[in-house]
């Protein structure tokens, strides 16, 4: 899935998050906390199920197994969707089960296992209550679950089982998260962003310059 824009009270904690300061802590229990989603769509993943499809063709088949989408049950008409190598086509009607048509012809052929998506994004804000203290010039790092590979493309991620799957990182710059919250709190306008690499999980950390007291809740 693919989100694009992150609000911070605290700050982001998706399923996996840890709170450091200057010593990494073994664990740091928060409480009342809660993650909302501006968007409750999820991105559309699946692959054509019939290849040597030629440019000009507009009606399309998608497999119906071993994808994150294995029919068209979610999308739409006026999606904008990529199709191979064909990007921004526009569906233009869902015709059954299996089959979509899009409003104008493909450029480029494809083969049988090419990758259909539309992503979505939106909003995430997260709101908790610190249990440490978090001394200045100390840090909340959050960890955000990322596919093995090409979890920065700004295409939706996929994997076989649940467990390995994530979030795509979708190009997020300082100027798309805010920090804020939190007595005796100031914090550093720019965070430092780390996109996932192999086996690792994408990271934002959010400095503050003054103390931050137990108990404060950001969001």
């Amino acid at each position: 899935m693919s989100r694009k824009y992150l609000l911070f009270l605290l700050i982001l904690v998706l399923p996996i998050a840890g709170l450091l300061i200057p010593r990494e802590l073994d664990s740091a229990a928060l409480t009342a906390a809660s993650v909302t989603l501006s968007n409750s769509r999820l991105s559309y993943y699946a692959k054509i199920g019939v290849g040597n499809t030629n440019p000009g063709d507009t009606t399309f088949t998608v497999q119906g197994s071993s994808n994150a989408d294995n029919n068209t049950n979610h999308l739409f008409p006026n999606d904008t969707i990529n199709i191979g190598s064909n990007a921004d086509s526009t569906v233009g009607t869902i015709i059954d089960g299996t089959n979509f048509a899009i409003s104008s012809g493909i450029t480029n052929q494809l083969v049988v296992g090419d990758a259909v998506y539309a992503t979505q994004s939106g909003t995430v804000t997260v709101a908790f209550t610190i249990a440490n203290d978090i001394p200045a010039n100390g840090y909340i790092r959050v960890s955000i679950p990322s596919i093995a590979t090409n979890g920065n493309d700004n295409a939706p991620d996929t994997a076989a089982t649940t467990g390995a799957n994530g979030w795509d990182l979708h190009s997020i710059a300082a100027a798309d998260v805010t920090v804020s919250g939190g007595t005796g709190c100031s914090w550093n306008a720019t965070e430092v962003i780390t996109a996932a690499g192999a086996g690792t999980s994408h990271k934002i950390d959010a400095t503050t310059t003054a103390a931050c007291t137990i108990g404060n809740r950001r969001a």
